[in-house]
């Protein structure tokens, strides 16, 4: 029996985000490059013994948007931030990249209006609040990294 089946060994946690990271920062744009993402995403968070983190969600939010167009991209993006607020991940670094855009092609103004719309939906009647995030969405979020209006 091999000592990784025994539970003794296995790969870290970090082997998977440094994977997301790699391919959130390479200039590649192919489909396979979003497959090998998800899949390290998905073997980290499904581990027992891991957890995914806000940097993770992160990392494959900005994968998803270079690789992804039209409603393929729109369908992630929404996916996306649906497992991210329900696992308590939404952060400010998540909100802004998400509403910025791809890594150097910032959405064009309208783009990002509705961006913002799919993602977040409306903006409070009040104009002196605007958007808030429900508490819920950034739970296993210190303080000082969770969203607020200012980031959209």
């Amino acid at each position: 029996m091999s000592l990784e089946a025994q539970g003794d060994v296995g790969p870290a946690p970090e082997l998977f985000t440094s994977i997301l990271k790699t391919a959130a920062r390479s200039e590649g744009r192919g489909e396979n490059l979003l497959a090998v993402a998800q899949e390290s995403f998905w073997a980290k968070r499904n581990r027992s013994r891991f957890n995914v983190d806000q940097i993770d969600f992160v990392f494959l939010l900005e994968i998803g948007m270079k690789v992804l167009v039209g409603k393929e991209r729109d369908k992630f993006m929404v996916d996306l931030i649906r497992q991210c607020s329900k696992d308590g991940f939404v952060s400010k670094r998540f909100v802004r990249e998400a509403v910025r855009g791809p890594v150097h092609e910032e959405w064009p103004g309208e783009e990002r209006e509705r961006i913002v719309q799919l993602l977040f939906g409306e903006e409070d009647e009040d104009e002196a609040v605007g958007f808030s995030f429900p508490s819920s969405w950034s739970r296993n979020i210190h303080k000082h990294d969770q969203p607020t209006a200012k980031d959209l």
